[in-house]
């Protein structure tokens, strides 16, 4: 490791960035967050001018400010960029520029500990809700954290944080490659965090030093290779935290994979495995904010059995879109007190934030007590009777399910 900080490779990095950039906008062009984010008006060639204006002294168009913190790693801005620059790595550092104008190193450290505490709190707290003390050790959580392995394993399975909170999915993933044969240690959770929390709050050596000692309990594998299941993460390590190490120690630590790309690379392994039929239409959500992941998911899909994906180039909802066939999508609500138990179908145009109120009158409780209507008002579904529902009518509820409908506009 060489003697320069964590701080000092980054911004270079960051400096050749800014100086490959041209400032020719196409990157604003294509983001999807530009219109949810208000500035489709706005000259695209001035939001990345601003942006690089941000990164460089933490002040610049607002316009490039909301950009910056709209930003959801779609990652269409890189594909765009005919110079290698990578903008969405730049927004990145234009949002540690503006918080680093906010506020001083002190305070900045202690906004990323309490975010990385919270996090910590619910991870455990709802991993441990839902597993017992065996899958936990399965998931690479409690001792197993901190267990070094007598021989090194194929690979290393890298969970992030999130997935703990819904552990059938990495569990999944698991059975996955045991039924492939592969030898792996599972890692993940707070106790090899990847430094996000740090890196948002400004404290950029603190996200260095976290990262640098996850990257490092990681670099343990026979074949040299990190496979990675939180997006996020992902990008946190490739994008910022590994590039930053490579500089100062002059070597990658290891070659991080997506899951599903790591699947898509063994796919005739993997298809004399399914051989149980899956009757069933599918559709996939395309989020492609880490490449090569949705071209995998479709020829794994394929590779199923009994399944027909569809390839319409019509979608049907984008999940945080704001466009018309994005909003307008129907809203079922149930309960076995509304209507005497008749399910009815209403086509008033509501709002999925009217659910609170409407539960909360069913139960003869005023909504007026939630923090979001003293934010933003709002009122309980039409045509809904709000009586409290009794025991007899959830039993009549399973006995015949009879749901309302209403046409939503999702905000």
């Amino acid at each position: 490791m060489s003697e320069i900080s964590f701080e000092t490779a980054l911004d270079a990095r960051v400096e050749e960035m800014l100086d490959a950039c041209t400032k020719c906008g196409k990157c604003v062009e294509v983001c999807p967050s530009v219109k949810p984010a208000g500035i489709a008006e706005e000259s695209s060639t001035d939001i990345i001018s601003g942006i690089l204006d941000i990164v460089r002294t933490g002040k610049g168009l607002e316009a490039s400010r909301k950009w910056a913190e709209a930003c959801m790693l779609s990652g269409e801005c890189i594909k765009a960029c005919d110079y290698g620059v990578n903008p969405r790595f730049l927004l990145a550092m234009a949002r540690v520029a503006l918080a680093k104008n906010q506020n001083e190193l002190p305070e900045r450290r202690r906004q990323g500990v309490t975010t990385f505490r919270d996090v910590s709190r619910d991870v455990t707290m709802l991993s441990r809700l839902q597993l017992d003390g065996e899958t936990l050790e399965r998931l690479g959580q409690k001792s197993a954290s901190a267990l070094v392995p007598a021989e090194a394993p194929d690979f290393v399975f890298y969970t992030g944080c999130n997935v703990l909170r819904t552990p059938h999915i990495a569990l999944l993933a698991l059975d996955i490659m045991d039924a492939l044969g592969i030898t792996y240690q599972v890692m993940g959770g707070p106790t090899h965090c990847c430094g996000i929390a740090q890196l948002r709050s400004g404290d950029v050596e603190m996200s260095g030093r976290m990262g640098a000692n996850s990257i490092e309990k990681m670099s343990h594998s026979k074949s040299g290779q990190v496979i990675s299941w939180c997006p996020s993460c992902y990008v946190q390590f490739s994008e910022t935290t590994i590039p930053a190490l490579e500089r100062q120690g002059g070597s990658r630590p290891f070659e991080m994979t997506p899951f599903l790309r790591f699947l898509r690379e063994r796919l005739a392994q993997l298809t004399p495995l399914l051989r149980q039929p899956v009757e069933m239409r599918i559709a996939l959500h395309r989020h492609p904010g880490v490449a090569g992941v949705m071209e995998a998911a479709e020829e794994i899909l394929q590779a199923i059995p009994g399944t027909v994906y569809t390839t319409a180039l019509t979608k049907i909802a984008d999940h945080g879109g704001f466009g018309e066939d994005d909003v307008h999508v129907a809203l079922l609500v149930s309960n076995p007190a509304m209507h005497g138990g008749k399910g009815r179908r209403v086509d008033d145009p509501v709002e999925t934030r009217q659910i609170a109120c409407t539960i909360l009158k069913t139960l003869d409780m005023d909504c007026d007590g939630l923090m979001s209507e003293a934010i933003e008002p709002s009122r309980s579904l039409p045509h809904a009777t709000h009586r409290r529902a009794s025991w007899d009518d959830v039993d009549d509820q399973c006995d015949d399910d009879h749901d309302g409908w209403h046409r939503s506009h999702r905000r």
